[in-house]
């Protein structure tokens, strides 16, 4: 059998394995409602959030103070809720028991409760006054009573920018965030399946029978191809879960969306390989399924700071460390996307992260296969450092 159809077989092996595992649907699922949480409930706050001022009116109010009163509620970014009170006496006991925020007593004037008070209550209260005093003036120089909303109410003019904001600036933003986080559980999670599943099957010598037919270069790529299979359908399920939960929500996706998730998916795959590989080394180094935490401990630190470098690209992608760290392998699949993304890399950034990136994934894969091959069958203790990387 060739080396491509042994591979073929143990990767295949793997899904079925971890495929069937409730460990496994237990996180997709986890993952798929956190992505769709992070989608949703934002918007539900954002279109419920919004403060409603409790009105009221004494006596016979102006004509077209309604429409005054819903624009000046709607500049404090709230809106009115407006009821009519039999007499004023009824109106300070509803402010007095804060069933209303103000009340409109005719052309005399606005009543609040005065202790305590919201400021945008009292700034509502003082947009109301200015607006009945505009109202009174225009009504004792004559002016037709129909004409008085349009003054009173005018429809704002156009505000614009001394610098132009980008509409999908904040939507780049969430994609970078979304997609680093993505990243980094992914990377950890499948680092870490890697390195139990070769524990598991060194410590109880399945890998033994394994290994009389299928070579270990071969079983480590095999495995590692398997769960990386895996890690990319339960990405695709995020991104479709993802997509839908913003259609749902009303949220247009922006043109450049297809190519940031082929982005974050080109750097899922090259973080990955490039972290798994020393996952499975290190799993390789021991003997023990219950020294998986200890072994895999440094390879999942690292890719924490490189998450932690990510968020530092995020709020600051032209800086000192937005300009080196995506030509640190280590660091690279979580900051490069992120200055990509933001608008702020130069173009051939890209080419030569990639570049550095496989590289240094080549070196890393052949060091990490021939350190699986050594210490596979090794038994009786962890295997140091210097002993995975002699020659």
């Amino acid at each position: 059998m060739s080396s491509a159809s042994t591979i073929r077989l143990v990767a295949g092996r793997e899904v079925r394995e971890r495929g069937r595992s409730k460990a496994f649907w237990i996180g997709t699922c986890a993952l798929l409602f956190g992505v769709i949480a992070v989608i949703v409930v934002p918007a539900k706050l954002g279109q419920h959030g919004q403060r409603t001022f409790q009105v009221g009116t004494v006596g016979a109010v102006p004509g077209g103070l309604a429409s005054s009163v819903i624009s000046d509620a709607a500049a404090l970014g709230g809106r009115p809720d407006i009821r009519a009170i039999g007499s004023g006496t009824q109106a300070r006991a509803a402010l007095d028991a804060r069933i209303l925020d103000l009340v409109i007593d005719g052309q005399a004037g606005v009543l609040v409760r005065g202790e305590n008070i919201d400021q945008s209550v009292a700034d509502l209260a003082s947009l109301v006054a200015r607006d009945l005093a505009v109202q009174a003036r225009l009504q004792a120089a004559g002016l037709p009573a129909e004409q008085i909303p349009g003054l009173v109410s005018p429809v704002p003019a156009e505000v614009r920018s001394l610098i132009p904001v980008s509409p999908g600036n904040e939507t780049s933003k969430a994609i970078v965030a979304l997609g680093t986080i993505v990243l980094y559980l992914s990377v950890a999670a499948y680092g870490g399946w890697v390195t139990s599943g070769v524990l598991e099957e060194k410590s109880s010598r399945v890998v033994e029978v394994i290994l009389a037919a299928v070579r270990p270069p071969e079983l480590l790529a095999g495995k590692v191809i398997g769960i990386g299979l895996l890690g990319l359908g339960q990405f695709a399920a995020v991104v479709v879960a993802g997509i839908i939960a913003a259609i749902s929500v009303g949220r247009h996706l922006p043109p450049s969306a297809p190519g940031a998730i082929g982005l974050i998916v080109l750097w899922y795959l090259l973080g990955y390989a490039f972290y798994c590989s020393a996952f499975a080394a290190a799993g390789a180094a021991s003997s023990r399924q219950e020294e998986a935490p200890t072994v895999a401990g440094p390879l999942t630190g690292l890719i924490l700071v490189a998450y932690l470098a990510s968020l530092g690209v995020q709020s600051n992608p032209d800086g000192v460390l937005a300009r080196i760290t995506p030509f640190v392998p280590p660091l690279a699949p979580m900051v490069t996307q992120a200055r990509m993304l933001l608008g702020h890399a130069e173009p051939w950034e890209l080419p030569a992260s990639v570049a550095v990136m496989l590289v240094a994934t080549y070196g890393l894969v052949r060091l990490a296969g021939r350190a699986y091959s050594r210490n596979i069958l090794r038994f009786g203790g962890r295997v140091t450092l210097r002993g995975v990387l002699r020659p």
